[in-house]
């Protein structure tokens, strides 16, 4: 499987927009930690994972903010702090 960068950008704009349109200006986040399943273990589906860890939405948040605060060039790796909260929209914003 390939995804477009540029469909995945349409999709992402068309679901903002779903949320305005529902009428959301802001998104109450009323859980902060969640569990997580380290990536050496995420994709293998022989086995069960076994070393769950801790994610915490309120750090991914503030490590997202920075973006806007600092003037430097974004990372790859902050779509997995991004993942976490749209994750947490998609579960909690159900319309």
């Amino acid at each position: 499987m390939e995804i477009s960068v540029s469909r995945l950008k349409t999709i992402t704009e068309k679901l903002f927009s779903h949320l305005e349109n529902l009428g959301f200006e802001t998104i109450e986040v009323t859980e902060d930690y969640y569990w997580n399943i380290p990536q050496e273990e995420k994709y293998v589906m022989e086995k069960n994972p076994e070393n769950l860890d801790i994610g915490q939405l309120t750090d991914d948040w503030d490590l997202l903010r920075k973006l806007l605060e600092n003037d430097r060039d974004p990372i790859s790796y902050e779509f997995v702090w991004l993942a976490k909260i749209f994750e947490f929209i998609g579960e909690k914003v159900v319309h």
